[in-house]
């Protein structure tokens, strides 16, 4: 005979509650918009760090940024597209 040992279903409650704010909105429209415009805003910010970096010479490294546009891409529209910024990078 076997004993089976069951547990009330466990409800998953978040760590951090989610709040209403100007990010998860914009996150939110950017999630249901198609790929090629979600990615629109992180090119753009690629190729202004890209330009500025270009600018600035090579006394001042911006290198850090260009993981904004990256993470951007991937937060709003996934790993392709981080991928995808990351190599336009």
């Amino acid at each position: 005979m076997s004993t089976r040992i069951s547990s009330p279903p466990m409800h998953a409650e978040p760590a951090v509650p989610v709040q209403n704010s100007r990010w998860a909105a914009v996150t939110d429209i950017m999630r249901q918009k198609p790929v090629g415009i979600a990615v629109i805003i992180p090119v753009v910010l690629t190729l202004m760090m890209g330009w500025l970096d270009d600018i600035t010479g090579w006394e001042v490294s911006l290198f850090i940024f260009y993981a904004v546009p990256i993470i951007l891409a991937v937060w709003w529209s996934g790993s392709a597209a981080g991928f995808f910024i990351s190599v336009l990078s």
